[in-house]
């Protein structure tokens, strides 16, 4: 069985009020298990880029475009991806935030 993962990407949608509260909280969540997390904004490639090294997985906050972003940068170093859905649509992202 694969390990668990243990680093943790966060990327927030800096125009989605509930991404950054939410994050918060499954930085807390994370963190009591002993993980490491990173919160980032998935508008701000520089700094998501300096952070993507090492990750386990990385997880975006928001719809469809916060998703294809992040799979744009996670791409580069083979990244799993997941997404909580805040969009209103929201294809690509399965998980609602209350899961």
């Amino acid at each position: 069985m694969p390990n668990s993962p243990r680093n943790w990407g966060l990327l927030c949608h800096p125009k989605k009020p509930e991404s950054g509260p939410l994050a918060e909280q499954m930085l807390a969540f994370l963190q009591a298990r002993g993980c490491s997390a990173w919160i980032g904004s998935a508008w701000d490639e520089p700094e998501a880029l300096a952070h993507l090294r090492g990750l386990d997985i990385l997880v975006t906050l928001g719809g469809d475009g916060t998703m294809l972003r992040a799979a744009r940068l996670g791409s580069r170093d083979g990244i799993p991806l997941v997404g909580v859905k805040l969009g209103r649509v929201s294809f690509l992202a399965e998980i609602a935030p209350d899961e």
